[in-house]
């Protein structure tokens, strides 16, 4: 592989509706080694026929156990050698957040994280999520040590990432024991 790789990550907030707007047209315009895309919404089963489709890539899915929510994909030009869509935690594989593909010379991750709005319970559950990935993606490095891990992290790291911060300390997303999560995810490379 060429030291330079083309790659896309995007939250496309339903398939269906960005392929209506011409989400397939770009793929095939720029031309990307690699598209990571987060909340598909949509089941293996019933992915649009122009994504099925589609030339030049090989195309990789998971969805949740739950019709119409989360759910990641990859496109990539590149066959893998393997192919993950899950991390081995049920309550975490159910809700179709992880999708892994592993090349000869490194390893590719789409998480879109949960959101933690909806309840302390929910706060709960991300930050378990949060957690294990760290564990999962730490474990993952001493096996495979070219990681590259995108997605929709569904929290913002600093001050600069929104429009008003100050506004939003307390709300999940930029509450501080996310921001720290960021940090040690970071820190750990």
């Amino acid at each position: 592989m060429s030291s330079h790789y083309n790659l896309v990550s995007w939250n496309v907030n339903d398939l269906r509706a960005a392929v209506k707007k011409n989400f397939l047209d770009l793929l095939l315009e720029q031309k990307f080694d690699a598209v990571c895309i987060q909340e598909t919404k949509t089941s293996n089963d019933k992915l649009p026929r122009e994504v099925k489709n589609i030339s030049g890539y090989f195309k990789y899915f998971i969805s949740a156990e739950q019709k119409g929510y989360s759910g990641v994909g990859i496109f990539s030009k590149r066959k893998p050698l393997n192919v993950e869509t899950e991390m081995g935690i049920e309550k975490f594989d159910k809700e179709g957040r992880f999708l892994r593909v592993d090349y000869d010379d490194f390893t590719l991750m789409n998480i879109y994280f949960p959101n933690g709005k909806a309840s302390p319970e929910r706060l709960d559950y991300k930050m378990a999520f949060y957690n294990f990935f760290f564990d999962y993606a730490n474990t993952l490095k001493s096996k495979r040590k070219k990681l590259v891990i995108c997605g929709d992290v569904n929290t913002a790291h600093k001050e600069i990432d929104l429009f008003h911060p100050r506004e939003n300390k307390t709300i999940s997303g930029f509450l501080p024991e996310e921001r720290v999560w960021i940090n040690k995810f970071l820190a750990a490379g």
